[in-house]
Formats: C-alpha cells, structure tokens, sequence
C-alpha cells in the first residue's frame, strides 16, 4: 500500500482483501474513501452480529485493517 497525503494506491493483494471485506468492487483513490467503506462493512456486520461473537469478531478485523 502507498500513502502519500490522502491518496492511496493498493497493490493486487490488498485490493481483493478490502473488495472482500468490503463487498465492494471499486478502487478506493484515498485514505478517506477506504476507511469509510471499510467502516460501512464494519457496521454492517455489527449490526448484523446480535449476539454472534463471530460477525463482532470479523467487524473488528475488518476495522483492524483501516488506515491510520
């Protein structure tokens, strides 16, 4: 991954991890865009995990993986 200011720019293997985490077929451009979508996935398994441990588990990997 290159971050450079906002920008961003992900190599083959993190591109088919956030599509995957993310359900999402687009190129994020920026650290915005990537967080927020992986949030989006986040919250949507939250809210889908009740009392699953497993959906809360994925929602904090997936958000494990934003940008700092």
């Amino acid at each position: 991954m290159i971050v450079i200011g906002n920008k961003l720019k992900l190599n083959d293997n993190e591109l088919k991890i956030y599509q995957a985490d993310t359900g999402l077929n687009t190129i994020p451009t920026t650290v915005e865009q990537y967080n927020q979508n992986l949030q989006n996935a986040a919250d949507f398994w939250r809210k889908e995990a009740l009392d699953d441990p497993s959906a809360e588990l994925l929602a904090k990997l997936i958000e494990n993986n934003k940008v700092a």
